[in-house]
Order: C-alpha cells, then structure tokens, then sequence
C-alpha cells in the first residue's frame, strides 16, 4: 500500500493499492489545474482516465469533479445536474480496499453512476429509496455529497399485498364463553355491502384491493377468556382444529379470528404488520379494516398529541372512510403522477375519490426538522 500527496492540493491524501491509478488520477489533476493552455485531446484524456476509475476510486475522483466545476462550458468537463430515480447501493471489494456507489434509474430507464465525494460509504442510506439527487456529471457519472441527497416518498413494494385478499375468519369461543357475531353478521361485515371491509378497500385502492372469503365456526380452543392473552397459542390451537378437520388453511392469504374479548389482552384488535394474522375482539367493520391495514403493512394515523388522532381515516380511530392520502400513495393505490412537491405560487389538486384522474391528488413538502414528509390533499364524502 502506497501513499501519495500532491502538495498543489488536486489529490490530498490519496491512498490506492498501486502506483498505475494514481499516476492516471495525478495526471487528470495536472491537466484539470493547467486547464486554459490545455488541448482538446488533453480533456479528452482526463474524461478517460475519470470515468474508467470513477467506480474504484469515487472519492478521489470526486475531488476532481469538483475542481473542473468552474468550465462548465466545456464539453469534456462535469456540468451541474439533478435527477430523481431509485437508488441500488452496491459496493466493490478489490484485494485491498472496497469502494461503494449507487447506480440510480429514472422513471424514463436511464441509468446513472453515483458517488459521494465526501464519504463513499454513505451511499448505502439511500439503498432502495426514491431520491434527488443534485451533482456534478461527466457523462452517466455523478459525484455528489451527503447533504446533496433528498430522499422521496415511496410507495411499498409488496405484491402480495395488491389484488384479491382471500381471508378465512373463524369464529372462535373460549372454552369459558363465546360472543353473539353470527356468520351471516361477519360475512357481510367483511364481504358484502355498502360499508364492509371489501368495499371500503375496494373504493380507496381503485379496484386494486378487495377481499373475498368465508366465514367457518365458531371452534372452542382449550383457554379461558379470564386466562392469560397468549394470542399464539390461541392461533396455534385454531390452526391444529381446522387442519384436523382437514381444512385447507393454505388456500387463503390471511386469518383473522373473531373473538370474545379477553381483559388480559385489553385490546379490541391485534395484527401482525404485513402480516397474515389477525385477532378482533370488537367486531365493528372500522375495527376489521384497521388490523387487516396493519397486514397490509400500513402503520397508525397518528397527530402530534395522539395514537389515533387522525380522525379522517380507519388507521385512526378505527372508523368506516376511505383512507387518508399516505396510506393510498405508500401503498401503490396511486401512480406517481399523483403526487407532487408543493412549491412557491398556485397548484391545482384533484380529490382523492375513486372517479377523479390519478394525476395531482397530493402535494407533499418535507418536514425540515426529520426525515419525514406533509401531505395535502383533500377527500369528499363517499357512499359507503
């Protein structure tokens, strides 16, 4: 391992496996410094030689990008650039040192290289996010820093959670007391009608989301309701019945159990985040399409003083509305012509209904103090 400073200041502190690399970058240095008396076929050369080891050395070719950033003007120097895209991390490890940069794909499929110039490693924050990326460009080549990043909203990737939601619900007793919701009254609190579950998914989601099911019971598991809230064993004894019967639990997506409520649990309703399983022992619709949110990885609508404060959506106060706009875009109902960034002067936005096109139905603008966002939007009352 060798060291090598160039006391003019155009590489500082360059540590590479070999003297080769480091005589080319020495070499893009000088001709970016003489830059004036320098020939097209010198910038040509330093174009080269940055660009073949921008992924083994970002740093150090970073500190050159940033040194030709005063000749914009010139074809075979970086010009200043922003793109927005996801971002893939990935890191090299050669024999003696490991490098690390993202490669970042926009909308339109266009691939571009990027580097931090201040600390490579900090690409890996971003891996698999939405960001904005400001920096300096020589071709698909991008050095960038750390507080030149911005990280977008992004809508979650799971499939599994688009699409028909086939759900089993078992009504199921304690061996010390059962509850009074009839079959028929859990059918069509999930799957039929004006207001049940499917149809508030169905509206919000824009026919992307629906469940569909039965509805078999009730069972009686081994465990007093005044027992201890040990909900899996409960799903574990369920599970042993229903198989024992010969019921075929893997031909749904979820279960969701329809209990007596238990005050050792406390709880009117317990799910599994992007889960299959859930327990609800208030049998409301509004409490149905709340746990069955939380499988499908949504999190609780929350106000700065309050758990459930947001009163506007069933991730709340567990109520029977469409959902709220975060909870529509993070969950892919929305396209990303649907949102944008709020910015200075007027801005036209479309209703969340189900019947308006998906295109500026949300602004968001980001909360300075976090790393989180602001989402306007607004909903008109639906018929469900």
């Amino acid at each position: 391992m060798k060291k090598f400073v160039w006391t003019l200041g155009l590489l500082s502190s360059i540590v590479l496996a070999g003297p080769i690399e480091t005589e080319q970058l020495i070499e893009a240095g000088r001709i970016t410094k003489e830059f004036k008396d320098t020939q097209r076929g010198d910038l040509q050369k330093r174009a080269q030689i940055l660009e073949s080891l921008f992924e083994q050395y970002p740093e150090e070719v970073g500190k050159q990008f940033i040194l030709g950033r005063k000749y914009r003007d010139n074809n075979f120097l970086e010009k200043e650039i922003t793109i927005e895209g996801r971002l893939q991390a990935i890191v090299a490890d050669y024999e003696k040192h490991s490098a690390y940069h993202g490669i970042v794909t926009t909308k339109e499929g266009k691939k571009y290289i990027v580097a931090l110039s201040d600390k490579s490693d900090n690409i890996q924050r971003f891996n698999q996010k939405n960001v904005k990326i400001s920096g300096l460009a020589l071709s698909n080549k991008i050095v960038s820093s750390l507080n030149q990043i911005q990280i977008l909203p992004s809508p979650s990737l799971y499939p599994d959670n688009l699409g028909e939601q086939k759900t089993l619900v078992v009504s199921l007793y304690f061996s010390d007391a059962g509850h009074s919701s009839s079959n028929d009254y859990l059918y069509n609190t999930l799957f039929n009608g004006l207001g049940s579950v499917t149809d508030i998914y169905t509206q919000s989601s824009r026919n992307q989301v629906w469940f569909t099911g039965n509805v078999i019971g009730p069972y009686t598991i081994p465990y007093s309701v005044s027992g201890v809230c040990d909900y899996s064993s409960w799903d574990t004894s369920a599970r042993s019945i229903l198989n024992q019967q010969g019921f075929n639990i893997s031909a749904y997506k979820r279960i969701t159990y329809a209990m007596p409520y238990n005050a050792n649990c406390g709880w009117v309703g317990l799910s599994y985040v992007n889960g299959n399983t859930s327990w609800i022992t208030a049998h409301r619709a509004g409490v149905f399409v709340h746990e069955l949110g939380h499988n499908l990885n949504m999190q609780h609508s929350t106000t700065p003083t309050a758990e459930y404060g947001d009163q506007s959506d069933p991730m709340g106060p567990a109520i029977i509305a469409n959902f709220n706009a975060p909870h529509q875009y993070f969950s892919s109902w929305l396209t990303t012509s649907s949102i944008q960034q709020a910015v200075s002067g007027n801005t036209t936005i479309y209703t969340l209904d189900s019947n308006t096109p998906l295109t500026n139905q949300i602004l968001w603008y980001p909360k300075l103090d976090t790393s989180q966002y602001y989402f306007i939007s607004y909903r008109t009352p639906q018929n469900i």
